[in-house]
């Protein structure tokens, strides 16, 4: 079996929406890797612009008491590791995650938007 054919399954929904698409990564990418890479197929496939964050679903605790759209997102440490997709998530199950937007959906249209020079 080569190192292609190992892949973990994550599946990403948009919050508050019932929008979602999974995606097999292979394992031996870096985390780092991966979760740069993904941001260009979900920007394609939920027509978002890149300014998202991603909440683990599978590592929110039962006690939290608020929204599971609210809870942290994955931390700046874990998205810049070097570390295997293997070694931080599921490999016998999907991965859930959650696509929270940074700000509104019309953000640009009401505070400008970049120019190029």
């Amino acid at each position: 079996m080569t190192h292609s054919q190992f892949m973990t399954l994550f599946i990403f929904k948009l919050v508050y929406t019932e929008i979602y698409y999974s995606y097999h990564i292979p394992s031996d990418w870096t985390v780092k890797y991966a979760f740069m890479r993904i941001r260009d197929y979900i920007v394609d496939d939920f027509g978002i612009n890149n300014t998202f964050e991603f909440v683990h679903i599978d590592k929110i605790p039962q006690s939290y008491n608020n929204p599971a759209e609210t809870y942290n997102s994955l931390s700046h440490n874990l998205l810049d590791s070097t570390d295997t997709i293997r070694d931080h998530f599921y490999k016998k199950r999907p991965n859930a995650f959650y696509i929270r937007q940074i700000e509104c959906d019309n953000f640009e249209a009401i505070n400008g938007t970049i120019e190029r020079t």
